[in-house]
């Protein structure tokens, strides 16, 4: 799976990406992919992420989202998490999920035993599926940046794969 290379991150021009990599000349900033705003396992992540965001601060990491979803649709989801400060990006052509190797994921992988049981262990903690607010093929990631450059990443496998992101930071430059 490709990363971009700090070269071809130095060389994007969108406001939001620099301003990440500006911020991560002095902290980390973690930049999570998401899916689509009715997704069971971003709102899990997106849950997960506003319950550690105390944690991060003190490991002094910033976060911050891009989304295949409207700016109007942003505001109300990421206010229900809390998160309606953070930086974020609307990226509904996919444009830098593919720039990350993201994919595009089928039907049929949507609808496997895996999706499945990752759905009830999110169900379990309380997350529900919401209406489909952008395009559902899309594959979340997680991109750790520091020094403008990915240092980590997680590229899901499966949709409801889920890292557990204090491991997954733990060593964060």
């Amino acid at each position: 799976m490709q990363t971009p290379s700090p070269e071809l991150l130095k060389s994007i021009q969108e406001p939001f990406f620099q301003e990440v990599l500006s911020l991560s000349q002095s902290k980390p900033v973690l930049v999570a992919f998401l899916r689509h705003f009715g997704c069971i396992f971003c709102r899990e992540m997106v849950a997960e992420i506003s319950e550690l965001k105390p944690a991060l601060e003190a490991m002094g990491i910033e976060v911050a989202f891009v989304h295949v979803g409207s700016e109007a649709d942003a505001r109300e989801f990421f206010k229900e998490f809390g998160l309606e400060s953070e930086l974020r990006l609307s990226d509904p052509e996919s444009q830098y999920y593919k720039l990350f190797g993201l994919s595009q994921q089928s039907f049929f992988k949507m609808l496997s035993i895996a999706t499945i049981k990752n759905s009830l262990r999110a169900m379990k903690s309380g997350i529900r599926q919401g209406g489909i607010k952008g395009n559902p093929k899309t594959m979340p990631g997680l991109f750790l940046i520091s020094k403008r450059m990915v240092v980590k990443k997680f590229v899901h496998k499966n949709p409801g794969d889920k890292p557990d992101l204090l491991d997954f930071l733990e060593d964060a430059p």
